[in-house]
């Protein structure tokens, strides 16, 4: 068995990790860590075949993918709770 101390160090050394990979990366010019709306066409996303080229369309795609997780979360919550107390 692990210890915290032990398990605590992989996990820095992981995060550590993928920090620098991600930024090695974007240093190479990949365009990984793009934020906001897609400005060429060859970098730009489709959301429900619509391409988020703006930053209205962006923020709308922000906002239904956190609605949708709130709405996922509280009927997980909701279906847990009926089922422990109607069962």
């Amino acid at each position: 068995m692990l210890t915290d101390a032990v398990r605590s160090t992989y996990t820095i050394t992981v995060l550590l990790s993928l920090i620098v990979l991600l930024l090695l990366r974007e240093l190479r010019g990949t365009g990984f860590l793009h934020f906001g709306p897609g400005t060429p066409p060859a970098n730009t996303t489709k959301f429900i075949n619509m391409p988020i080229d703006s930053w209205k369309r962006w923020c709308f795609v922000v906002i239904v993918s956190t609605l949708y997780a709130l709405l996922v979360a509280w009927r997980s919550n909701v279906a847990l709770n009926f089922e422990t107390q109607m069962v």
